[in-house]
């Protein structure tokens, strides 16, 4: 839920929306919000770039990505903030569930490893 909450579009209430939605299903409040810190500084590029790419092979468009701050239009930007929007949802599930699938697998395996210990 973490890494969902910091993915998604909430800029300035990332740690408000997953302090509340931790404290309203009773989950861990420390490590929601050491997932919902995924967004830190260096990490932002990479996310709004995957997450442009995602909506624009979900949201094809005539006006290409362009870097180029110089060409940048108010049209260009209302385009591809909705890519950006849908883009950065879809990334935020997939990776929710990739790191959740992980450290399920992490777990099971410590786990058992620590019964055999006990035995």
């Amino acid at each position: 839920m973490g890494i969902f909450i910091g993915i998604i579009p909430a800029w300035g209430f990332q740690t408000f929306l997953c302090l509340s939605i931790a404290v309203a299903l009773r989950w861990n409040k420390a490590l929601a919000f050491l997932g919902s810190n995924i967004s830190i500084p260096p990490m932002i590029p990479v996310i709004v770039f995957l997450a442009l790419q995602i909506g624009g092979f979900i949201l094809p468009t005539d006006k290409p990505m362009t870097f180029d701050f110089d060409k940048v239009d108010i049209e260009m930007i209302k385009i591809h903030l909705y890519q950006y929007v849908v883009g950065s949802f879809l990334l935020a599930i997939f990776t929710a569930v990739l790191v959740g699938l992980l450290f399920y697998v992490i777990l099971k395996y410590y786990a058992r490893k620590s019964i055999k210990n006990v035995q």
